[in-house]
């Protein structure tokens, strides 16, 4: 074994032995983490592993962790984060200590369904018309990205199949003219059913006699605005002909108010924010009415502004002490659902939208790293203000000093068998150290004071290293005379002398 292959047995032979995290088990799950806005999340939990102080929760397809749990805690962590229906995301986990040991995680693949949240709510609208001589009543429907199966009911009573969820109408040439009726759809999926608000229309009892024809079909859109930091629906449609007046539904109640025939557009700006509501518009006029179906909106605005700090201290927990840098923020909004922690233009991680600090434990000393936060919303994302952030080279303590000395007491010359000292004059001050002795025979030791014997005569060049804290070190070399004993004469015997 060479000299400095031994030098790096030794120094880990004196290092004090430190347990890595151990093995854990990671399994996670879809779930609906917002029934109303339709948000599907993953939810990913794992057994303990021992010796962990904290967790970092990878996705496949990014290369910084999207959060971090501390451990002893539930071990779980729920996320919105790239989560969309029919999409299949992997993830893996990696539990550090503090002393830089890390265990990996398997990798779990999870599917999301497109019926993991419940149908959202929704509205139907409808108009009465006149269909080859026949009263009939037109029934349309808000589209749902949960894929449920549609039930129209007149009066209580199914009068549909089951609808595809690509299917959001649905004609009833069974009605009678001169009668009103009331109608609401079912949509149905694997979480939940949700039902319309009641639909009541009136079909003239003259609606196939000819006269003032109902307003005729048109077409409505609804998008989400914001004005001020206040949240709202903006409801735009199509002239309707024929129509005198229209008014704005939601969620099957008015809120426009009477509008006039040439209104085009209404903004609510009562609409509840962070929640689906959707919208119709019915024009009107003395024959009747017609429908339109704006869609569902989600109001809402991006998180408000906030501000940051930064702060670096050294974690006395770790060994050796390391430096960390803990974020620290003001609340975004109410409806922020993550914040996302950007150091250097690079996420680093994550966390909810009720957690205002954030603990960097991948800092370097005498480094300088820029901070930003972005908290995420349904209304977009706001980024914090910018913090720029020098980590003191000296933040946990200049490295001991370590005094070393290579001087060593060792006699020039020796004899085949006989123990011979080898002895370093001065100790090292450091607390942490280690000896290489190496005697020219292919043998060595790792002791300050060390007999040595010699099997075989010669001159051979012995060799001393030492190596200290904060890579300090000393080599001294020399060599020593082997000689064979001298031999033994045996005593002359006295004659004895009679």
């Amino acid at each position: 074994m060479k000299p400095g292959s031994i030098a790096i047995v030794l120094l880990l032979a004196a290092l004090p032995l430190v347990a890595a995290p151990g093995a854990f088990t990671l399994s996670g799950s879809a779930f609906c983490s917002s029934p109303n806005s339709g948000q599907p999340g993953v939810h990913l939990t794992w057994t303990t592993s021992a010796n962990a102080t904290q967790y970092d929760v990878y996705m496949a397809s990014q290369e910084a962790p999207i959060g971090s749990v501390p451990a002893g805690g539930s071990n779980t962590f729920d996320t919105t984060y790239f989560a969309a229906i029919f999409q299949t995301r992997t993830y893996h986990l990696i539990a550090k200590d503090n002393s830089g040991g890390t265990s990996t995680s398997n990798s779990v693949d999870v599917f999301i369904p497109p019926d993991v949240c419940p149908p959202g709510p929704f509205t139907v609208s409808g108009n009465a018309s006149c269909d080859s001589a026949a009263p009939a009543v037109h029934l349309s429907w808000g589209s749902s990205t949960q894929q449920p199966t549609f039930r129209v009911f007149r009066e209580g009573s199914q009068i549909s199949g089951a609808l595809n969820w690509t299917n959001q109408s649905f004609t009833d040439g069974g009605a009678v003219a001169g009668r009103s009726y009331t109608y609401t759809v079912t949509a149905s999926n694997a979480s939940k059913s949700t039902t319309t608000p009641p639909l009541n229309i009136t079909i003239s009892s003259t609606i196939c006699s000819g006269g003032t024809p109902p307003p005729g079909a048109f077409s409505a859109s609804a998008s989400p605005f914001c004005t001020n930091g206040t949240p709202g629906a903006r409801v735009n449609w199509t002239a309707s002909s024929g129509a005198t007046s229209y008014v704005v539904n939601r969620n099957g109640a008015p809120v426009s108010g009477t509008l006039p025939s040439g209104a085009t557009s209404y903004d609510d700006t009562a609409a509840p924010a962070g929640q689906s509501s959707s919208y119709v518009v019915v024009a009107s006029n003395s024959a009747g009415s017609a429908t339109a179906t704006a869609g569902n909106v989600v109001p809402s605005c991006p998180p408000s502004a906030f501000s940051l700090t930064a702060t670096a201290a050294c974690s006395a927990i770790a060994s050796p002490p390391l430096p960390v840098v803990t974020l620290d923020w003001s609340a975004a909004a109410a409806t922020t659902t993550s914040y996302l922690i950007i150091r250097d233009g690079i996420q680093t991680g994550l966390v909810n939208g009720n957690t205002m600090t954030f603990t960097d434990t991948e800092a370097v000393a005498g480094q300088t790293y820029q901070y930003v936060v972005r908290a995420v919303g349904p209304g977009g994302n706001t980024d914090s203000n910018s913090v720029f952030l020098a980590i003191d080279p000296a933040i946990c303590g200049a490295p001991p000093s370590c005094e070393l000395s290579c001087a060593a007491n060792v006699p020039a010359t020796g004899v085949t068998g006989g123990a011979i000292s080898f002895a370093l004059l001065q100790a090292p001050s450091c607390s942490q150290f280690y000896v290489v002795w190496t005697f020219g025979d292919s043998t060595n030791a790792s002791e300050l004071a060390q007999t040595h014997v010699y099997t075989s005569p010669g001159i051979y060049q012995w060799n001393v290293t030492i190596v200290g804290s904060g890579g300090h070190s000393c080599t001294n070399s020399g060599t020593i005379t082997i000689t064979s004993p001298a031999p033994q004469i045996p005593p002359k015997r006295r004659v004895a002398r009679h």
